[in-house]
């Protein structure tokens, strides 16, 4: 049989503050006694469950599992005759809901496999957030594809910037951004609207456009929310003309870095051990190597002596 394994890629950004890299808060983590290993995200005890760093394709990765301890709504089984039966844990005993991830050190790029359950994104950037006792948030900023970000870079004229935020009941988590992030949450807050839907345009002038500084911290600034709050953020567009004379629209939820890839299990396999699992996010490393490294680790110009 065939499974598809959905496999997300984020650069993780750590508080201004922090004097320590990503790579040192995973072995922080795997060095603390098991037990006291997990920290309660949300109400959710997580645990990092396992950590092992390997070199392969010339370079350094950490890879691991981290879990989450469902210790309320424990399903039942169910028998395809009839009947059920109660799944009997101690007090101690919870479901445990496995996420496999792979961070790259020198790009600070973390691949998590994506999962209806386990550790979502942001539950992971909680759990490291506590273990290294930070009161700024640690963010993941989704990457968006190459080609899409070297669009907005050569964009000459921006002609319409699109914006669609839910939830903001709970507008705190928006806050704190750039300033025109913050004027939109504003903007919400006194109309007393939870969804905003804004489009800015130049009309139908020619050979104008929006500010191009705004509309990149302020793309920037929502990719970096999109970690934590990708449901919450449902439309993120620009169009406008590059140098080139080319006309683009560029949509940066449907253009984020992301690999499905396919994975061979038994008939009769009700588990996909995370050996499978980790050799799946290898193989989406292995399809984006490149661009990533060409994004994050461009080369360095070469110098006459």
């Amino acid at each position: 049989m065939t499974k598809k394994l959905k496999v997300d890629f984020y650069q993780i950004e750590l508080p201004t503050t922090s004097n320590v890299s990503f790579e040192a808060l995973l072995q922080k983590a795997i060095q603390i006694q098991e037990q006291a290993r997990i920290k309660i995200i949300r109400s959710f005890p997580i645990r990092l469950q396992s950590l092992d760093c390997n070199d392969f394709n010339g370079e350094q990765f950490f890879e691991g599992e981290i879990i989450r301890i469902r210790m309320e709504d424990a399903p039942v089984i169910a028998n395809l005759k009839g009947g059920l039966e109660d799944i009997h844990l101690t007090d101690d005993q919870g479901i445990g809901e496995q996420t496999a991830f792979l961070y790259h050190p020198k790009t600070r790029i973390l691949l998590i496999h994506t999962t209806q359950t386990g550790v979502s994104i942001s539950l992971l950037l909680g759990y490291f957030k506590e273990i290294g006792g930070f009161n700024e948030l640690i963010y993941g900023n989704a990457v968006i594809q190459l080609d899409t970000m070297q669009k907005l870079d050569t964009m000459q004229y921006f002609r319409r910037f699109e914006v669609r935020v839910a939830g903001l009941e709970n507008a705190e988590v928006f806050k704190d951004q750039n300033r025109s992030i913050e004027e939109m949450v504003k903007l919400s807050e006194e109309f007393r609207a939870p969804v905003l839907d804004i489009s800015m345009s130049i009309g139908y002038k020619k050979n104008k456009s929006l500010d191009p500084n705004i509309i990149k911290s302020t793309v920037n600034s929502l990719r970096s929310m999109l970690g934590s709050r990708h449901k919450q953020i449902s439309k993120i567009k620009v169009s406008g003309v590059t140098e080139d004379g080319e006309l683009v629209l560029l949509d940066f939820i449907k253009d984020r870095m992301i690999e499905v890839v396919d994975i061979s299990t038994q008939k009769n396999q009700r588990k996909i051990p995370y050996s499978t699992r980790q050799r799946a996010i290898r193989e989406a490393w292995n399809h984006r190597q490149d661009e990533l490294l060409k994004m994050y680790c461009p080369p360095k110009p070469s110098q006459n002596f």
